[in-house]
C-alpha cells in the first residue's frame, strides 16, 4: 500500500522542467565554452583591424596543448606563416596601439610621473640616432618607452623625435581567430620575441600553465584558469610551434 501523497496534476512536469534546468545549470557552470561568441562575431574584424589586419590574415584554428606536453611558440628563424604576424609601425602611436597601454591607464602609472628632461638632441634619422652618445640614446629609448606605455599626452613635444627609433622596426606576434587551450600538467611558452598573443579565448586547465619569457601583451576576449579537465584533448599545434622534452625546457 502506497501511503505517499500523489502528486497534483502539473507536477510532474514542473519536476521534470526543474530538473532540465539544472543539468542546463550544471553543464554552463563546467564548460568554459558556453556562452562563447560565434567564430564570425563581428568583433573579430574589429578587434584585428586595430593591428591592420583582416580576419584570413589570422591562424583560423584553435591551439591545443594536450595534458602533459611542453610546447613553445617562437618566430626566431621562421618565414612567414599564417597566424605568425610581423607588424612594421609606421610611427609611435602604432606602437602604442599594438603592445601599449592607454592614456588613462599610463596616467596612473609611476613611469609618466618621471622627470623628463629638459633638451634632447635633435634626431630625424636612424643615421642621427647612431650619431648620438650612449647616454642621449638611452635617454631618447626612454621617452619612447614613457609614450608607448605612459600618458602619451605628456610627452607629445617629442614625438617627432621617436621616427628614428623605427627604422627597419618589426613587432612579431601570434594571431589566432578562435582560442587557446592548455591542458592539465601541459606548459605553453612564448618566447620573448613575440610582443604580442591575440586570440578570441584563453582557457588554462588545472594544472596547466601559461609561461610568457618577457613582455607579451594579451590580448584576447577573455582568459580563465583552474578549469576542471572534463575531456580528453589531442595537440592542435601551428607549424611554428614546438614540442620541447621537459628536460631541454627546464634545462
Amino acid at each position: 500500500m502506497d501511503n505517499g501523497a500523489k502528486p497534483e496534476p502539473g507536477q510532474d512536469a514542473a519536476a521534470e522542467q526543474r530538473g532540465k534546468r539544472d543539468r542546463a545549470h550544471d553543464e554552463r557552470t563546467t564548460d568554459p565554452t558556453a556562452h562563447q561568441e560565434e567564430p564570425n562575431d563581428p568583433r573579430e574584424e574589429k578587434r584585428a583591424r586595430v593591428y591592420g589586419l583582416k580576419l584570413e590574415d589570422l591562424q583560423q584554428e584553435s591551439i591545443v596543448v594536450s595534458k602533459g606536453k611542453y610546447v613553445r611558440l617562437s618566430g626566431r628563424g621562421r618565414k612567414d606563416e599564417r597566424g605568425l604576424v610581423r607588424l612594421k609601425p609606421k610611427d609611435i602611436d602604432d606602437v602604442k596601439r599594438w603592445i601599449g597601454v592607454s592614456d588613462e591607464l599610463g596616467a596612473r602609472r609611476s613611469c609618466c610621473h618621471q622627470n623628463l628632461p629638459a633638451e634632447v638632441p635633435a634626431v630625424a634619422t636612424a643615421a642621427d640616432l647612431r650619431a648620438l652618445d650612449a647616454n642621449s640614446q638611452r635617454a631618447l629609448h626612454g621617452l619612447a618607452d614613457q609614450y608607448v606605455h605612459g600618458d602619451s599626452r605628456q610627452l607629445g613635444r617629442y614625438k617627432p623625435l621617436f621616427g628614428a627609433l623605427l627604422d627597419r622596426a618589426v613587432i612579431s606576434g601570434v594571431f589566432v581567430r578562435q582560442d587557446i587551450d592548455i591542458h592539465s600538467g601541459a606548459v605553453l611558452e612564448i618566447d620573448k620575441d613575440l610582443k604580442v598573443l591575440f586570440a578570441r579565448h584563453i582557457r588554462i586547465w588545472r594544472g596547466g600553465l601559461l609561461k610568457l619569457l618577457g613582455p607579451t601583451k594579451i590580448d584576447c576576449v577573455s582568459i580563465s584558469g583552474g578549469l576542471l579537465n572534463l575531456v580528453v584533448a589531442l595537440d592542435q599545434l601551428p607549424k611554428y610551434a614546438t614540442v620541447l622534452e621537459w628536460e631541454a625546457a627546464n634545462g
